[in-house]
């Protein structure tokens, strides 16, 4: 194994996205989570540079899925903790020689593969490139040369934590700013958003279909005076 891997943890997926109960029910909450996991491979396997993905997961269904898209399938038995699971790949990816490993969310379903491209030209002089949600405070994705080097802290105030560790462990590093690495899915606001934007991938038709049909609740949000 050589060369940057790709590293997309992803949870049960009966389980997925709980804050958007309210606007969908479980199974749709489920429909949206492999769909949005569909777009990101779609992303990655479009972007020259990389020489593989990793995906660790105790889902059969997005076992399936990953598999018939020809990735690597890290099979964990028991939903676990995110964090530790992209440290597990990261750290398998460097004893068996990667270079690097990008790990990212499977709910970022505008990632584009010239975002992917740019990521991987830009940061490589950087052992560190730190990807921005578009809360500004959050992570949407880690570069890391080679894939050990730091551990990963993903969660809220993420993007902080990451430059300050970076910074402790004396790593040069860069936080980039994409559109398609922002914009996660997490709330109800996330899918107006996305449902305003039109967009022309899976998860943007999905969307769309399903609100015209009355399966997602969508309400325009209040804006403050």
């Amino acid at each position: 194994m050589t060369g940057i891997w790709a590293i997309v943890p992803i949870k049960d997926t009966h389980f997925s996205k709980s804050r958007l109960a309210p606007v969908m029910s479980d199974r749709m909450r489920r429909q949206l989570a492999l769909i949005m996991f569909e777009d990101v491979l779609t992303a990655l396997l479009h972007a020259p540079g990389l020489e593989g993905i990793m995906v660790p997961t105790p889902d059969a269904e997005i076992t399936r899925i990953g598999r018939r898209y020809g990735v690597e399938i890290m099979a964990e038995p028991t939903p676990t903790d995110y964090n530790r699971v992209a440290r597990q790949a990261a750290c398998r990816i460097a004893e068996q020689g990667g270079d690097a490993a990008l790990i990212l969310p499977a709910d970022i379903p505008l990632l584009t593969s010239g975002e992917v491209q740019a990521v991987l030209s830009a940061a490589s002089a950087m052992q560190v490139a730190i990807l921005a949600a578009r809360d500004g405070i959050g992570t949407n994705g880690l570069l890391l040369r080679g894939p050990d080097v730091m551990v990963p802290h993903f969660g809220i105030h993420s993007l902080h934590r990451h430059r300050q560790l970076a910074c402790s462990h004396g790593l040069s590093h860069t936080v980039m700013d994409f559109p398609g690495f922002g914009f996660d899915i997490d709330t109800s606001l996330d899918v107006y958003d996305l449902w305003m934007l039109a967009s022309p991938t899976e998860t943007g038709r999905f969307v769309e279909q399903a609100i015209r049909r009355g399966e997602i609740k969508v309400e325009k949000p209040c804006q403050v005076m």
